[in-house]
């Protein structure tokens, strides 16, 4: 199961390497390179260190509303565990009471990345890149799901631009 603030989509493997991507009960194939990508980013997927053990804050670090939360469940049905990944832009502010210079005691505004488990009460902090990397695949796995009703791509999809087109 993935879900975002905009969707919920559940991923099944259908058998060997096919997948299947469910959303408002409709399901549809997924791409199977677009499906093993996020597979392969959440398995490696390393915290660069623990912000806080055991998590007493999780209004800090986006987790009452994360960005991407991942469950996995067996194929009886039973929860395997739950990931949550939230991307946020935080404003540090310098520790040092006599800063070197009046730019160092500016605050900074900073792009942060965090994970938690259920299974674990830490927070993580993640890469950035990471988090916005499974944002995108899994943004990809959404749209290929999303059709028109008339089981067509959108014309602009199907038309060539015409710096393409021949003349």
């Amino acid at each position: 199961m993935i879900s975002s603030p905009k969707f919920d989509e559940t991923l099944a493997r259908t058998s060997g390497d096919k997948w299947n991507v469910t959303s408002n009960d409709k399901t549809s194939s997924a791409e199977m390179l677009v499906a093993n990508s996020l597979l392969d980013q959440l398995h490696d997927l390393k915290a660069t260190r623990i912000i806080e053990d055991p998590m007493a804050h999780p209004e800090r670090y986006g987790m009452l509303k994360p960005t991407l939360t991942f469950t996995a469940y067996a194929k009886d049905g039973q929860e395997l565990g739950t990931l949550r990944v939230s991307r946020m832009e935080v404003i540090l502010t310098p520790h040092s009471p006599v800063p070197e210079s009046t730019e160092a005691a500016k605050p900074q505004r900073q792009n942060l990345a965090y994970a938690t488990t259920r299974s674990d009460d830490a927070v993580y902090q993640i890469p950035l890149q990471a988090a916005v990397d499974l944002e995108n695949t899994v943004n990809r796995l959404h749209s290929n799901n999303t059709v028109p009703p008339s089981g067509k791509p959108p014309a602009a999809a199907t038309t060539p631009s015409p710096a393409l087109q021949k003349k």
